[in-house]
């Protein structure tokens, strides 16, 4: 279920978002910089937006998310979805 609420630090959650599709597979210690309570509600955000474009990986060092998009089997931009959110 998305989300209703706007979001007004969209820096935070686009900077998350270029993490989990550049780098990927990152787990929550490696976000040093945010609380883990944030960390957890901004990434339930975004898989909100993009759950068919998340890859889930458990590991022993806990679970790591990944953004994956193809643009040969899409036909428009799924981060809109994220864009229009922002107040």
């Amino acid at each position: 279920m998305a989300y209703n609420e706007l979001s007004k630090k969209y820096d935070d959650i686009r900077s998350m978002m270029r993490r989990f599709y550049v780098y990927g597979f990152e787990t929550r210690q490696d976000f040093n910089d945010k609380s883990q309570r944030s960390y957890d509600d901004e990434r339930r955000r975004i898989q909100s937006w993009l759950d068919e474009y998340m890859d889930i990986n458990p590991d022993v060092a806990g679970t790591a998310y990944h953004i994956s998009l193809d643009s040969r089997d899409i036909s428009h931009n799924p981060l809109y979805k994220s864009w229009k959110a922002k107040s």
